[in-house]
């Protein structure tokens, strides 16, 4: 609990200190360009991981096998969001008559990949309760990258210096969670995830909920 809200505060700390000092740096058309890829980002994010990570930590055993079913699973989403992006990006960017809009997508779509790759480090630092390893990795990526994101700011990089922070941390993230982890995680193929449908079944139940803020009747959670 001390580490979430340690986690949180910093993160809260950094995010405002950050903005003030870009709001100085950047432009407001910069900020307004970057709010649509924030929007967009936002919408991707909920379903990314697949409701895969609190399935990951309630499970009863958590074998090699099903963590890697579990990291497999989550490339795969990354990549059909982020393809998804890669086609619907021509289109948002003639919608809103900003050609740089199409490459800031096309950009945005390597982190979308790089953030679902995160989900399953996250998911076995939680299911250890080490957080204050996982705490220490967000609170890194944060700072690193806000400081970074300023710097490229204040070298005239404009809004290219807020898509390569958002860049950086999801591939920083990424990598640090997977050295905290002590894990090596590797690709399955479709006969190995078959084996475990009715665990991506009920994450699937889990993000459904998030998007419709529906809760699963207990009866329909199955046992893990």
């Amino acid at each position: 609990m001390t580490w979430s809200l340690s986690t949180r505060l910093t993160q809260l700390i950094t995010t405002i200190v950050s903005l003030a000092i870009l709001g100085r740096l950047l432009t407001p058309e910069d900020f307004g360009i970057f709010g649509i890829v924030i929007a967009i980002n936002a919408i991707v994010m909920p379903v990314l991981d697949l409701g895969l990570q609190p399935v990951y930590v309630k499970l009863k055993h958590a074998t090699e096998e099903i963590s890697n079913v579990f990291f497999t699973t989550n490339l795969i989403v990354g990549l059909i969001l982020a393809l998804i992006l890669t086609a619907l990006a021509p289109i948002i960017s003639k919608f809103y008559d900003l050609e740089i809009l199409g490459i800031l997508l096309l950009l945005l779509s390597v982190s979308i990949v790089f953030s679902s790759l995160s989900s399953q480090p996250r998911a076995v630092l939680a299911r250890e309760k080490k957080f204050d390893q996982l705490g220490s990795c967000q609170i890194s990526v944060s700072v690193s990258g806000a400081a970074l994101g300023i710097i490229f700011a204040w070298l005239g990089f404009g809004i290219w210096a807020l898509l390569g922070k958002l860049i950086y941390e999801s591939i920083s993230r990424f990598i640090l969670l997977t050295w905290c982890s002590g894990r090596h995680y590797s690709l399955v193929n479709l006969s190995v995830m078959s084996r475990y449908t009715l665990d991506l079944k009920f994450g699937k139940d889990i993000v459904l909920a998030r998007l419709m803020k529906w809760t699963p009747k207990f009866g329909q959670v199955p046992k893990l």
